[in-house]
């Protein structure tokens, strides 16, 4: 089957595809399709793998059924009701994580098909270091409250809540549906049967069955699902010295430990009362003005918060928000860092106001609508998204947030034992000895640029978590608002003036501080020598001063492309050498002007001198030929098309917006960044190539399996002995 989905003429495309596959013709005697037949067993069967190369523990438990059929409308309705199951479950697995000492990193109940023939039912836990005998009973502690006690009413009533809003918002979106999604049905269906109905069918399904599915109906899955026979424990975990794997014996004894204790029904906690009890004193708009020519239109109020929007009709049902004020971390001492740079983590656990976060989530079912603080290195602000159906509660998350963030004992040890068991899993990495290496570097070394480790959360102080974010959250005078998306002027103003209007000024000047990061200059080798694959990783880096200019970072980007382009076609289509490999490149506007270029990929370990010969080479012939015609024209029609489907995207609105208010640049610039497309041409790239691949500035990171070191030191202890028989000679 041959699927096409998108902008173009049915006919043309058709006719395109018969005459590049008419000619095909398929085998005299197609082969039979093999389903391959998954046999039953009464026994549990039990998995234990440990490996130097993983970095994380897991536990699962996956129970082998029948399939599920899925072709008529009641095949439909039992999807449904499976859904809901799941739905419920992961929300209680949601619960246990964010405790104080929770059992498990996360957990997830899910269901699939195995080889076609049956269905897969799997509980599955990240699961701490040494801990997964732990993470086994809390997943089925879980399972069994559910099976034995059910879920509640309430719990019911939010998961059809939030089932029936998503079918609707798929509605309100299907004039604004991406093909890939289309292709994705076509093929399933073509693959597998699936049904293909549409959502206007499908919505209409939910609205008729999703309001009387019962409790008893829900309730009942867990009896269906998890059973005796046909049960697989899947424990795997890193192997490494002091850490032992879970025995056998002890995973199974889980069950009949679980089978019989005593286990409490659910009790559904719930906040009281708004989200926000009183209401802020509202500020007015004191000044009006409009950029016609992108269709902004930016008030001023009578707090000092301005205010920057662009509505849109590119989805039916986004608005998407962002703000910015100026300072950031860069106004937090070198002892708050660590605060600084964790202070929105440990906020957006802790909840709002009277709500924790499991609270807030059950508040908001069946609204669209999240906001999450932003503490950068230069500025502070926010960034959420939302229905315009919920606007007023995406604006009271909003004031929450800069108002109200809740102070939270077990959240935040919770937030502690995930946190640092995340980092102790990353620190492992091979990747990440590479990327901590090329970050100092980069930074050389500067405290403000370290990469968290778990030993660093012990000296993280709650108390001056929240005194920092609430410093920085404490004078909205100079902070702007940016809205992109389907919204009404005439509607928002109301809501703008309430609650951002009502956000607390003191008419706090600030200003972002420079703390002496810099790029370092010259020439830099290291070579990192970690994990036990026979695989590489090699990054490259450029930088220099830099004249800030849009021309500039347009010649800088433009040149970027062509490297890229060149890289792939050199290093994977003649060589061979590598997946793909990566180039990008930007420039700082402050601090200091600066720019970086960025080359990397990986290889076989044997093969890296060779890939580096060849990026030189390429770069070489990038500063010193000309590109073709061909090339060129290809970049520029990449941008044009690029820049076409962007602008139709409230996503770049919004970040193209910030970028310009927070530069004081000017807006129109927006729109003549399109006009450099006709200025491309080959010298253009070529003297950029010049200007940023030929500097004497260049970092060169190479991450290299153990066994290469060995290797290495015998190399080099080869080479020096003939060195020192001269020398003693």
């Amino acid at each position: 089957a041959i699927v096409a989905v998108g902008d173009f003429d049915p006919a043309a495309m058709e006719a395109d595809i018969r005459r590049r596959f008419a000619g095909l013709e398929g085998p005299e005697e197609p082969r039979e399709r093999f389903e391959a037949e998954i046999p039953p067993h009464e026994e549990t069967l039990v998995s234990i793998f440990s490996d130097p190369e993983l970095t994380r523990s897991s536990i699962s438990v996956a129970f082998k059924g029948e399939a599920d059929e899925f072709v008529t409308v009641a095949d439909y309705r039992g999807r449904l009701v499976r859904g809901l199951y799941n739905g419920l479950l992961n929300n209680r697995l949601a619960e246990r994580a964010e405790e104080a000492d929770p059992p498990f990193i996360g957990a997830t109940s899910s269901r699939g098909t195995l080889a076609r023939t049956r269905s897969l039912y799997l509980l599955r836990a990240g699961a701490r270091e040494g801990a997964e005998v732990r993470a086994l009973e809390a997943l089925l502690t879980e399972s069994e409250r559910a099976r034995r006690h059910g879920f509640e009413e309430s719990e019911l009533e939010r998961a059809r809540v939030n089932t029936l809003r998503s079918m609707d918002r798929a509605w309100d979106e299907r004039d604004k549906t991406h093909s890939a999604a289309y292709v994705g049905e076509y093929q399933r269906n073509f693959l597998t049967d699936e049904p293909f109905p549409g959502i206007a069918y499908e919505r209409e399904l939910a609205r008729r069955y999703v309001p009387g599915i019962t409790l008893e109906e829900v309730n009942r899955i867990a009896d269906e699902w998890i059973h005796d026979e046909d049960r697989v424990i899947l424990a795997s975990g890193p192997e490494k010295e002091g850490l032992e794997p879970p025995v056998e014996e002890d995973l199974l004894a889980v069950f009949d430990r679980i089978g019989q204790a005593e286990v409490a029904a659910y009790e559904d906690d719930v906040g009281e009362g708004a989200l926000v009890p009183v209401r802020p004193t509202p500020g007015r708009i004191v000044e009006r003005s409009a950029i016609e020519e992108l269709g902004v239109t930016e008030w001023r109020l009578s707090n000092g918060v301005r205010v920057v929007l662009r509505p849109s009709d590119f989805k039916n049902d986004e608005v998407l928000v962002g703000a910015f004020s100026p300072g950031g971390a860069s106004l937090v001492s070198d002892e708050d860092w660590l605060e600084a740079n964790l202070a929105t983590s440990v906020v957006q656990l802790s909840g709002l106001g009277n709500f924790s976060l499991t609270q807030l989530n059950k508040a908001l079912a069946g609204k669209v609508a999240r906001v999450g603080p932003v503490l950068g290195p230069l500025f502070e602000g926010f960034s959420g998204r939302g229905s315009p159906k919920d606007l007023e509660t995406l604006f009271e998350l909003i004031y929450l947030s800069g108002t109200s963030p809740r102070r939270d004992a077990e959240a935040y040890e919770s937030f502690l034992t995930r946190q640092g068991a995340l980092l102790r899993n990353q620190s492992a990495m091979p990747r990440y000895a590479f990327l901590k290496t090329l970050v100092e570097l980069v930074s050389q070394n500067h405290p403000r640029r370290r990469m968290i480790t778990e030993e660093m959360l012990g000296d993280l102080d709650q108390d001056r978590v929240f005194a920092v974010y609430e410093d920085r959250f404490r004078d909205f005078s100079d902070f702007t608002f940016f809205f992109a998306g389907s919204f009404d002027l005439e509607a928002i103003q109301p809501l703008v003036e309430t609650w951002l209007g009502g956000l607390p000024s003191t008419g706090r000047e600030e200003a972002w501080r420079d703390v002496g990061v810099r790029s370092p200059r010259g020439r830099i080798e290291r070579t990192v020598y970690k994990g036990l694959e026979e695989q590489s990783q090699v990054a490259l880096v450029f930088s220099g001063p830099f004249e800030q200019s849009q021309l500039n970072r347009y010649r800088l980007s433009s040149m970027v492309s062509l490297l890229r382009d060149r890289l792939r076609e050199r290093l994977r289509e003649e060589l061979g050498g590598t997946y793909g490999a990566n180039v990008s490149g930007g420039a700082e506007r402050i601090p200091v002007q600066e720019f970086a270029v960025q080359v990397s990929f990986g290889c076989d370990p044997a093969r890296v001198e060779e890939m580096l010969q060849a990026v030189q080479e390429e770069i070489e012939l990038v500063r010193t030929e000309l590109a073709t015609d061909e090339e060129v024209a290809q970049i520029r029609e990449q941008q044009r098309r690029g820049r076409e489907t962007a602008k139709e995207t409230n996503g770049f609105w919004l970040g193209v917006l910030q970028t310009v208010y927070q530069f004081d640049e000017d807006p129109l610039s927006i729109l003549a960044y399109e006009k450099r497309f006709d200025e491309l041409d080959a010298e253009m790239i070529r003297a950029a190539a010049v200007d940023y691949l030929g500097g004497e500035n260049r970092i060169q990171v190479l991450l290299m399996p153990e066994s290469a070191e060995a290797r290495d030191d015998s190399d080099g202890a080869e080479a020096a002995e003939p060195a020192a028989a001269r020398e003693a000679a």
